[in-house]
């Protein structure tokens, strides 16, 4: 994992734990929950539908959950938070590593995509 990578994890972590403090004070846009009770089930479904090119904050909310997928967020979804209730128990994984084949650079869970 490279340096930047690292820093952006650090940083998308203490957003999520310093944001949950205050949770209650957020509007949220959408709802992510696997029982089926938000706006989506999925959380790359939710950023799919957010704003391109928004400059105005959209926010996520990520119900408690394990949730299995590879977040990919499209150069043109600017400005979009992803809020969990808690660190603990709002959990995003995927199985790449390169021990199940994938090399470092593409093994990870969050990603910002570029435009090419």
């Amino acid at each position: 994992m490279t340096i930047s990578t690292l820093k952006m994890l650090f940083i998308v972590y203490l957003l999520v734990v310093v944001i949950v403090e205050f949770s209650d004070c957020f509007i949220f846009n959408f709802t992510v929950s696997l029982d089926g009770t938000g706006n989506f089930v999925k959380i790359n479904d939710a950023i799919a539908a957010a704003p391109n090119f928004s400059t105005t904050r959209f926010y996520i909310h990520v119900k408690p959950g394990t949730y299995k997928e590879i977040i990919e967020v499209p150069y043109e979804k600017t400005c979009i938070a992803l809020i969990g209730d808690d660190a603990s128990t709002t959990i995003i994984v995927n199985n790449r590593s390169n021990g199940t084949g994938s090399s470092t650079a593409s093994s990870a869970t969050l990603s910002k995509l570029q435009l090419s």
